[in-house]
């Protein structure tokens, strides 16, 4: 049992039986906290004129029945964590139902946001929350096919008519709530391809970043609400659920394309080598910020090809 374990099983066992409505006679605890139940054991000597008996299995069934006593407050906790934190999403989308006036809590709630580098390789993303909880099997990646340049709301138009269109043709369930990353103009667009989709009975608002406003459809004056409610933390987590998806995926596709002009301007490099230094640069890593160390760390790379790359590298910049 860990230090932290300790601590919280020592609390429990003051807080429990201090407050005990009977004390057993004998209490089998783990040596680990015998010094914290020594001192409850005294103050409930004073209160009661009664000392129950604490003993430590070292092993035999006294020591089984232990074990099966912390499993089992492991796992009343985990319920209790669960149970708690089930009633705080029930109040999260409770809230958010009456900030929009909504007809029902939204238990379905997607967001989408655009990533571009000044305009270069431009992506979307979408995530979708389920009863206040990411669902990974609905997340998208969206490659920008219409726009270029520097156009959110015309990127936004595009991701939206795309997403509904789909859920059209699938004959899927639309959501109950759509967030847009973005202020009037990107909500407006969004509105736009759900009219044009046959779809405007869905329910949109615009989440603006910098001070946390939230647009309405056809207003562009902002509505702030308690930054710190429990509605507004979900819609700021699922706001920066969908930009962190975006910029994973922006990085994931920058990273290609710039292996693609590497490959053209060092052809030593292959395909193998490619597929590895892809792997490598995941994540938040970029290939065009490669250091010589970090070339050098992909498997057959040697010091001649990482200074070629890093050639090729300042030559692109």
């Amino acid at each position: 049992m860990d230090a932290e374990d300790s601590e919280i099983l020592g609390a429990f066992f003051r807080d429990y039986y201090l407050n005990a409505a009977l004390v057993p006679p004998l209490i089998f605890v783990p040596a680990d906290i015998q010094e914290e139940t020594v001192a409850v054991m005294d103050v409930l000597q004073e209160k009661t004129g009664f000392r129950p008996k604490l003993k430590s299995p070292r092993g035999g069934d006294k020591r089984s029945l232990l074990k099966i006593a912390e499993k089992n407050a492991e796992l009343g906790l985990t319920e209790r964590l669960l149970a708690t934190h089930y009633r705080d999403q029930t109040a999260s989308l409770k809230e958010i139902q009456e900030m929009f006036s909504l007809e029902h809590p939204p238990h379905i709630i997607e967001c989408y946001d655009i990533s571009h580098f000044q305009g270069s390789e431009p992506v979307a993303s979408g995530v979708m929350f389920v009863e206040g909880k990411p669902f990974k099997q609905g997340y998208r990646k969206y490659n920008i096919r219409g726009y270029k340049g520097i156009n959110d709301p015309g990127m936004i138009h595009e991701v939206i008519s795309r997403r509904l269109q789909r859920i059209v043709n699938e004959d899927s369930v639309f959501p109950d709530l759509i967030v847009i990353d973005g202020g009037p103009t990107q909500l407006a667009k969004a509105c736009e391809a759900a009219v044009e989709a046959g779809a405007e009975r869905i329910p949109m608002i615009g989440l603006a970043k910098k001070r946390e406003e939230i647009y309405f459809p056809g207003d562009n004056e902002p509505f702030i609400f308690d930054m710190n409610s429990s509605g507004m933390k979900l819609l700021r987590h699922l706001r920066d659920e969908a930009h962190r998806f975006g910029v994973s995926h922006h990085r994931s596709r920058r990273n290609k394309e710039t292996m693609r002009a590497l490959i053209q301007g060092v052809p030593d490099i292959g395909f193998k080598r490619s597929k590895l230094l892809l792997q490598h640069f995941s994540g938040e890593k970029k290939i065009e910020d490669a250091t010589k160390e970090e070339l050098l760390a992909v498997s057959g790379i040697g010091e001649n090809l990482a200074e070629k790359i890093l050639r090729q590298l300042q030559k692109k910049e």
